[in-house]
C-alpha cells in the first residue's frame, strides 16, 4: 500500500503539470495571432509607404519631409521619427513617435475637425488603421503602439 502513494501524489502533480501546459499553448496561440495580425498592419503600412512615395523608403532624420502639406493635414503632437516624399509633390509620409493611449482616435478626430471625411476606420487604445479624404488630399493613417504615421498623398 505505500508503494501506491507516491504513485497516488504523481497523479495530481502530472495534472497540474499538463494544465500548465495547456495554458502556455493557448497563450502561444493568442500571440501568434497577435503576432500575425501586427505583421499584417505592418505590412500595409509599408505598402502605402511604398506606393505613395514611389519605392523611396522614410528616413529617421527627425524632420517632416520638405513639401509635407502641414497647413492641409493637420497632426497630432509627437516627436517626428523622420519621413519622406515622393519625386515632384506626388506624396509624402511623417511617423511621429507618440505617448500613451488613444493617438489614433485623436489624429483621427483632428484630420476629421479640419474637413477630412472618413472612408475607413478601425482602431483600439494602442492601433489604428484608417483612410481620410477631403478634395486635395487622401490621408492614410495608422497608429502601431507609440508611433503614429502619416501617409499623404494628392488626388
Amino acid at each position: 500500500m505505500t508503494r501506491r502513494r507516491p504513485a497516488l501524489l504523481l497523479v495530481p502533480a502530472l495534472a497540474a503539470a499538463l494544465a500548465l501546459a495547456g495554458c502556455s499553448v493557448v497563450d502561444n496561440a493568442v500571440q501568434g495571432a497577435v503576432d500575425g495580425a501586427q505583421e499584417q498592419l505592418d505590412q500595409a503600412v509599408d505598402d502605402a509607404i511604398s506606393e505613395t512615395l514611389g519605392g523611396a523608403g522614410i528616413s529617421r532624420n527627425g524632420e517632416v519631409p520638405p513639401g509635407f502639406p502641414t497647413d492641409a493635414v493637420p497632426m497630432i503632437d509627437g516627436d517626428v521619427i523622420g519621413g519622406g516624399s515622393a519625386p515632384e509633390g506626388g506624396g509624402w509620409a511623417v511617423q511621429l513617435a507618440v505617448e500613451g493611449e488613444g493617438a489614433f482616435s485623436a489624429a483621427a478626430t483632428l484630420l476629421q475637425d479640419g474637413g477630412y471625411r472618413a472612408d475607413i476606420q478601425n482602431s483600439d487604445a494602442r492601433s489604428g488603421f484608417g483612410t481620410f479624404t477631403d478634395d486635395t488630399y487622401r490621408v492614410v493613417l495608422t497608429q502601431d503602439g507609440t508611433t503614429v504615421t502619416y501617409v499623404v498623398a494628392p488626388l
